[in-house]
């Protein structure tokens, strides 16, 4: 699947008006956090949400810029966003991600999307690229940066 995601933190669809927490996440790096930081090859990427609301679902996706996308959630065998509806608050998802071969030395943008609806890749590609169609899902995206290096 090729593209080349533009939007960032930016929700998709209506949104409820008056102040609140919107979902977020950050990246760990072995016990480090990370922010437009570094991470080696095979050293493994936490993500910890906050705040997901409403929004059930999260899928998560690196892309180097060349159109190709690393996905995380769903990974390589899944086909659809991970169930994250038991988060309230603040929390690590138990699955982390080896960042292996598939990553090149090199900087990665890492979106989050976060989502009412179950979605699929493909879902989700069409909402990065402003297509998708069912705008009542209200799905919101958060962009973080990484850089990979040889271990």
């Amino acid at each position: 699947m090729n593209f080349n995601p533009e939007t960032t933190d930016k929700p998709h669809g209506f949104t409820s008006k008056g102040i609140g927490l919107k979902p977020s996440f950050n990246l760990y790096c072995q016990k480090e956090e990370i922010s437009n930081s570094t991470c080696s090859i095979n050293s493994t990427l936490i993500f910890k949400l906050s705040y997901p609301g409403d929004y059930n679902y999260f899928s998560a996706f690196a892309s180097d810029g060349s159109g190709k996308a690393i996905w995380y959630f769903p990974g390589k065998k899944g086909t659809t966003s991970i169930d994250i509806s038991g988060i309230k608050q603040s929390e690590i998802l138990e699955k982390g991600i080896l960042i292996g071969s598939e990553h090149s030395p090199g900087s990665y943008d890492i979106y989050g999307v976060f989502s009412k609806t179950i979605l699929s890749k493909n879902d989700i590609k069409s909402i990065i690229e402003n297509k998708y169609e069912n705008q009542e899902d209200l799905s919101f995206i958060i962009k973080r940066k990484i850089s990979v290096e040889d271990e």
